[in-house]
């Protein structure tokens, strides 16, 4: 061990894997010696004392190729001039575009040269004081301090060879043979870690108290305040060491083979000092999270910062809580921050100015480009909190902010769109309506003798084929743009509406007291009056089959089928129980059709549209005044956001003749509630009135045939680096090793579904989210310059012994790579 170590030790403790650049300014040339040390431990060194040019290219390609690969590789430039201190000197500077976006040295008095000594040697600060004073402070003399001491037993053991080295690998040991160097550790500790108990008569004595002095001199100097005193006793590094103890902490989180005893540690170490109880009422427990029961502070910070409306604050919280070990290790810490990743994009477009939008057209064209992203937002938030079944005071009060704000700004909205509405009437001038798709989309592709599938999908609005069309984007060519469904948005109209020659033939007419759609004398009310009509329509040469969503998966498609209709109902019947489980059968549904859409791929069908006959609102609460009275008079049509028939006006609803909003029928006036008003109690979810959710609907268009070409790759799953392992957490890191076939080119973009079951092939687990998870299609999707990724997993509750992980192919199913891991949860 030498002051050199120590010092690269201090450099590679500034970088991670968001910031993977360090760039060292030292212009009296003092660390240059230190340059190979720096490659032999794996960093790109950038020397850019000899050919600038060349050196400048190879930082940048080492930036945009080398570091997007791969998370822990790193880069050091070495910079032979001063830091630059103003903006002149930056121009000047050739590298500044590369080292504005990393960590530099020196920065702050704990990277000074005599106080980096004083940390590697902490006992002898009185006689570096000295050796600084002669000018004598030389790397041979700062190591001569160590008077003779070395550690050959520690380095053959631990493989280490700094003091960061030496202590990690120590703490990933599983076990030892011999006890020759806990003589050294001793000694190790005076000189290292100085009040470090280093006692102990075994490697897991030693652990214990080696984790424990770490993180808790870490959490003990990052308070803002005084220890309680029945801390004071509890052994911590004395604070001018703080800088290298945290940097020992933060590469022990950053290592994934310690990232799971870390964990442990941590909880173990939270219950033996009662560090829960002790800090119960904290509201400041500094910037560091290193223990689980902190989150409950940031929980706060963040709301607090919520009500401010400090966003800014609000975001870098986020993400600095989005990186920390427990985001990952702790399912309801997870939850939290996920939730206020939803209320971020929420109130992003919120705040987004909305402009003056002086007519439908431009309100509808604002909603499909931005507005819609409330919605999706608000949708996504719910179907975390309601999957869930933590119910914590901090996820409570987010909830009650994000429901004002959605209430707040749909109301406005809706207040804007509804008197447009008034003015202008409906359908909406420039927008594509929905009785004109079949004679505009789907008519020329059957004439063309295209195999194509329709999928009917009831309430299925903007936001969500906005959602589906984002998630498949990366396998296919699609198009999606907004659509004025036919009102009122009741489902048997909406989908009457979708059906050849609507736009000049569907007429609503009085029947037996009940409003029904009409196209050409018949009633197409039910599904199969629907699907009788389009046989009569359609050229001679079609082959028309009909199939549920829920059943297309398991049913025989014979191949001279060319108009495939997939008619899905669940998200309108998950909407109707949404306080239970409906949430989560909206997102299965957006998972199913992303199946129905492959499988229909492989069958050989050319395109699929979706339409969807209505859209949908959910409001956060039901609120007293949301029920509204009725229009008096007699009623053919009783929805619960319009009525239909000789009705009289109220306060609380528009009135409408046919004519104002595009419908041909006898009823004599449409009536609908006004805002978000419902003509009966106790209901959140409706679509039968005129909003933006209600009304604009996605035209989505999927190419198959112009599917991404597949290549074929190779994939290694693997766990702390290896092929098995033990796993006590329900929340491991399984990591993704991808390759080309010919160990050379692999393609654009690798595919695969990732599945958890036990050895009978039940399944125990399941994928959580990561940068290259799309929960919508279930798979994950990794970009060619990625060679590897660590993909998190959560494990059920309850599961004991072996469980298999393996990556599918999503068309075939076949195994590409897996992984038999034991846990072990009863630490």
């Amino acid at each position: 061990m030498d002051i050199q170590g120590h010092i690269i030790d201090v450099w590679i403790g500034k970088t991670s894997k968001e910031h993977p650049i360090l760039t060292v300014y030292d212009p009296e040339g003092k660390y240059y010696p230190l340059l190979p040390l720096v490659a032999e431990r794996g960093v790109r060194v950038i020397d850019t004392t000899r050919k600038l040019i060349e050196n400048r290219e190879a930082a940048c390609d080492c930036w945009m190729n080398e570091l997007v690969q791969n998370e822990d590789a790193r880069m050091l430039i070495y910079r032979r001039e001063k830091l630059p201190k103003n903006d002149k000197e930056r121009v000047l500077d050739p590298f500044i575009g590369i080292t504005q976006v990393g960590a530099r040295f020196p920065v702050g008095p704990n990277d000074d040269y005599i106080n980096l000594c004083k940390s590697f040697l902490p006992g002898k600060a009185e006689a570096i004081d000295e050796l600084a004073k002669n000018g004598t402070a030389s790397f041979a003399n700062i190591n001569a301090l160590q008077e003779g001491v070395n550690y050959p037993e520690l380095e053959t053991l631990t493989g280490g060879k700094s003091m960061v080295e030496i202590t990690l690998n120590l703490l990933a040991l599983s076990e030892t043979k011999g006890t020759a160097w806990m003589s050294e550790w001793k000694s190790f500790g005076e000189n290292h870690l100085p009040r470090l108990d280093s006692t102990g008569t075994t490697l897991k004595d030693v652990k214990q108290k080696l984790w424990q002095y770490l993180l808790f001199s870490e959490f003990a100097h990052d308070l803002p305040g005084n220890l309680p005193a029945a801390l004071h006793t509890v052994a911590k590094c004395p604070k001018e060491n703080m800088e290298s103890i945290h940097n020992l902490c933060q590469n022990i989180r950053n290592r994934t083979d310690l990232r799971e005893d870390y964990v442990e540690q941590a909880k173990a170490i939270t219950s033996r000092l009662h560090l829960d109880a002790l800090f119960a009422d904290a509201i400041d427990l500094g910037k560091i999270v290193t223990f689980a029961f902190e989150n409950k502070v940031e929980y706060n910070l963040y709301l607090d910062y919520l009500h401010k409306g400090e966003y800014d604050e609000a975001t870098l919280l986020i993400a600095k809580n989005k990186k920390n070990v427990w985001y990952q290790a702790d399912a309801g810490v997870a939850l939290f921050w996920n939730l206020t990743d939803q209320c971020e994009r929420m109130m992003q477009s919120i705040r987004q100015p909305m402009g003056d939008l002086h007519n439908l057209n431009e309100i509808v064209l604002w909603y499909s480009e931005e507005g819609y992203k409330v919605d999706h937002a608000f949708r996504r938030f719910q179907t975390l909190l309601t999957g869930s079944d933590e119910d914590t005071p901090q996820i409570n009060e987010l909830a009650q902010f994000v429901y004002r704000n959605y209430r707040s700004f749909t109301e406005q909205v809706q207040s804007r769109y509804q008197k447009l509405i008034e003015q202008e009437g409906y359908p909406i001038t420039g927008i594509c309506r929905n009785i004109q798709v079949w004679d505009k989309e789907v008519a020329p592709l059957l004439t063309v003798h295209k195999r194509i599938v329709l999928i009917f999908a009831d309430a299925f609005r903007y936001e969500m084929g906005k959602g589906l069309a984002l998630s498949l984007e990366n396998s296919y060519t699609v198009r999606i743009k907004p659509s004025a469904a036919y009102v009122p948005t009741v489902t048997r109209f909406g989908m009457a509406a979708l059906l050849p020659e609507a736009a000049s033939a569907l007429e609503l007419v009085v029947e037996d007291g009940k409003l029904q759609p009409y196209l050409e004398g018949k009633k197409v009310e039910l599904p199969v009056d629907r699907i009788s009509y389009i046989e009569s329509k359609v050229p001679a040469h079609v082959r028309l089959m009909d199939v549920k969503s829920e059943e297309f998966l398991s049913a025989n498609v014979p191949s001279d089928v060319n108009l495939l209709i997939i008619r899905s109902q669940s998200i309108d019947a998950a909407g109707e129980n949404l306080n239970s489980v409906g949430y989560a059968e909206m997102e299965s549904e957006m998972r199913l059709l992303t199946k129905c859409i492959r499988a229909c791929k492989n069958l050989g069908f050319d395109t699929v549209l979706i339409m969807a006959d209505h859209g949908y609102m959910i409001q956060p609460k039901y609120q007293a005044g949301d029920n509204m009275g009725k229009p008096v008079g007699t009623s053919v049509m009783n929805e619960r956001r319009s009525q239909a028939g000789n009705l009289n006006g109220n306060e609380t609803s528009w009135l409408y003749t046919p004519e104002h909003i595009g419908v041909h029928s006898q009823v004599y006036r449409f009536a609908f509630a006004k805002q978000y008003g419902i003509y009966e109690k106790n209901k959140i979810y409706f679509h039968e009135g005129l909003s933006l959710q209600e009304n604009i609907v996605p035209i989505l268009t999927v190419q198959l045939t112009e599917e991404r070409a597949k290549e074929a790759f190779r994939l290694d799953l693997t766990y702390k680096g290896k092929k098995d392992g033990i796993v006590r957490v329900n929340r491991p890191l399984i990591e993704l090793n991808f390759s080309g076939v010919d160990s050379l080119f692999r393609p654009e973009l690798c595919i695969v579904k990732m599945v958890v079951t036990d050895t009978s092939g039940k399944e125990v687990g399941r994928v959580v989210e990561s940068t290259f998870y799309n929960e919508m299609t279930g798979l994950i999707s990794i970009p060619s310059e990625c060679e590897k990724c660590k993909q998190p997993i959560e494990i059920d509750e309850g599961i004991e012994g072996n469980i298999i992980v393996m990556a599918l192919d999503p068309d075939t199913n076949a195994t590409l790579a897996s992984i038999q891991l034991q846990t072990e949860f009863d630490f």
